[in-house]
């Protein structure tokens, strides 16, 4: 229903997914102009308008912002109350990056030789073993004691650069355009060093 209302009002829905929902209309000024919903971690959910074009203003890309009609901003209100209900939008507690899904997957390395954790990170169980082997005369108990050790329970983690879940959200004050994280609701500073355990690579990564 919602949806055909916004059609009247000359919104088509391009997309929709558990994160938001995104519409389209084509003004008479001749620009794309872009309204969706969008899902926040907080249970803040998100309204945007703006135009579609992205232009580049002191070495930073940013779109410009777009009024929209009172009809509109209470269709998109009952849109986000919906979808709040189909996929329970609800405020998600954070938690340590190295934990939760992460520790319940098994890594190995490119060889298949399961990865042992030490002082914080992961060597690899043949490297220690061919270690052993080279320096002992008699290094068969160490290696049997190494080989029954298990594997620990790990993943390689997604960094946000690669992340499916990475987007890009208008900021308020200035309009310039951020890298921006879809699950946790935040700004993204450091793409190459920071993750999470709802990381999934996105398929061009």
């Amino acid at each position: 229903m919602i949806d055909k209302l916004m059609k009247k009002y000359g919104y088509e829905k391009t997309d929709e997914n558990r994160y938001g929902a995104y519409y389209k209309k084509r003004e008479p000024q001749g620009y794309d102009h872009i309204v969706c919903v969008i899902s926040k971690a907080s249970g803040k959910h998100l309204m945007q308008s703006y135009d579609a074009k992205v232009i580049k203003v002191n070495n930073a890309f940013i779109n410009e912002t777009a009024g929209v009609e009172i009809p509109i901003l209470l269709l998109m209100w009952l849109k986000a109350k919906r979808m709040a209900r189909k996929y329970r939008w609800e405020p998600q507690k954070t938690g340590h990056a190295e934990g939760g899904v992460m520790e319940r997957l098994t890594y190995r390395d490119k060889d298949g030789f399961p990865m042992m954790k030490k002082r914080g990170g992961f060597i690899k169980r043949k490297a220690v073993i061919d270690l052993i082997t080279r320096r002992y005369e008699n290094p068969e108990i160490c290696t049997q004691e190494i080989n029954s050790i298990p594997a620990a329970d790990v993943a390689p983690v997604v960094r946000c650069k690669d992340c499916a879940h990475r987007g890009w959200v208008q900021e308020p004050c200035h309009g310039n355009s951020v890298d921006y994280c879809k699950i946790w609701d935040c700004t993204l500073l450091n793409l190459e060093a920071t993750f999470c355990s709802y990381g999934e690579r996105r398929d061009d990564a």
